[in-house]
């Protein structure tokens, strides 16, 4: 539907004039409080009336905060009178009592150098970006070398530490087969915490493409990166197994660690990953939901936090995939703290768009599934958006297909 760009205020603390006010795409992405990467459309090969708009400026309150939006136009379901509006907005609510400086525009200006400063350690992304100044390289294990078909090949790691790096490359005769039957297993303090295919694990799904974002990273030589920090009190044993037909050789298999002093708020990262093979996407499709349902990307007891998650689909009709919206329960909730409004909103992007992009946050390596069958795959990466959890946590995806068909579908998540 048509967008109108109406205009968008925040008002803080009960005061009756906005902190901030404009047209809502020039406040999300165009510069009016901050450039990129903090704010963003994506994707930049998408015609602007296409795009997802991303604003990741902090934005603190003391007290209270309301969002309004107004528009000439009428705003209806569908937009088939007027504008349709889709909007995600994440917060966080701390303890009653804690000092919090609300938002003013002026701070813009005054923190103008560290603001440029992050953007700039954003882009750079990974290793290069979390470094203020150049540091002596730490400690390096290596998972290098053949492995043969059913067999592994495993470093063991002395903490405390952390991995700050880990970088693998592997060559095989059906690399893409060997993406997904390579594994990758991790067990930080005789735990087992990751269980997850190579090319999943990375963001990049069997079929990588060229992309970076703060955590992941893929590049034309095939090398895949993740800058996940995971600490570890005692030992960590990182293993790859070949579960495939094949020999698999890696080529490259880095592993680089830093210090990490373990105490009683330290958490140990884990990643999980499901295939729903062959899913039948329902019967009976149509644009009221008839035939969706939801699907569990994990479930986790305990307290920890969440994130970021990857999904990697081939999709099997000329069709759009992803209607559906994510439900994220915390602390057993019967109705969802994080509930949206489209698996591509939820990812950054918007109308179903195929076109690549990656940001610090959000990236499509791989769209090329999206309006047609193949392959996509979707990445959101969590910083002060991750959410924290104090006794369990059930992220569920609603599949909503615009077509009966079949499609192969594997959500990987990441949480401490």
């Amino acid at each position: 539907g048509p967008f109108t760009n109406g205009t968008l205020r925040f008002y803080l603390d009960g005061s009756p004039e906005p902190a901030i006010e404009g047209p809502a795409a020039d406040i999300l992405s165009g510069g009016r409080l901050i450039g990129p990467p903090l704010s963003s459309s994506v994707s930049p090969l998408t015609a602007y009336a296409h795009r997802g708009h991303n604003l990741y400026l902090p934005i603190p309150y003391a007290g209270h905060c309301k969002i309004t939006y107004e528009t000439a136009a009428e705003i209806d379901r569908g937009a088939k009178k007027g504008e349709a509006l889709y909007y995600q907005i994440n917060y966080r609510t701390y303890p009653k009592g804690t000092p919090a400086r609300s938002f003013a525009m002026g701070q813009l200006e005054e923190l103008k150098g560290l603001l440029a400063e992050t953007g700039q350690r954003l882009m750079a992304s990974g290793a290069a970006g979390r470094a203020r100044a150049p540091r002596r390289r730490g400690p390096e294990a290596s998972l290098e070398g053949t492995i043969a078909p059913g067999a592994s090949r495993t470093v063991d790691v002395a903490g405390p530490a952390a991995i700050r790096e880990l970088t693998v490359n592997i060559r095989a005769a059906d690399r893409e087969g060997a993406l997904r039957s390579t594994v990758l297993e991790i067990a930080f303090d005789g735990e087992r915490c990751v269980w997850v295919p190579l090319g999943d694990f990375f963001g990049a799904g069997y079929r990588p493409k060229p992309f970076l974002t703060w955590y992941t990273r893929a590049t034309l030589d095939g090398s895949l990166t993740a800058f996940w920090t995971m600490p570890f009190e005692r030992d960590c044993r990182l293993t790859l197994h070949n579960l495939g037909a094949g020999p698999v050789d890696v080529v490259l298999g880095r592993v680089r660690l830093g210090g990490w002093e373990w105490d009683e708020r330290s958490l140990h990262f884990h990643s999980t990953w499901r295939q729903y093979t062959k899913i039948d996407t329902g019967p009976g499709k149509d644009m009221t939901g008839n035939g969706a349902f939801d699907v569990n990307y994990v479930e986790v007891r305990g307290k920890g936090r969440y994130v970021g998650d990857t999904l990697v689909l081939f999709n099997g009709a000329d069709a759009w995939w992803g209607e559906g919206d994510e439900k994220i329960f915390v602390d057993g909730e019967k109705f969802p703290s994080h509930i949206g409004t489209g698996s591509e909103d939820y990812y950054g992007y918007a109308w179903c768009r195929p076109e690549p992009f990656c940001m610090p946050f959000q990236a499509q390596p791989d769209g090329s599934g999206n309006l047609t069958a193949g392959f996509s795959a979707n990445s959101r990466l969590r910083s002060l958006d991750s959410i924290p959890f104090v006794g369990s946590i059930r992220f569920d995806m609603e599949l909503w297909h615009w077509a009966k068909t079949r499609m192969n579908y594997a959500p990987t998540t990441y949480w401490y």
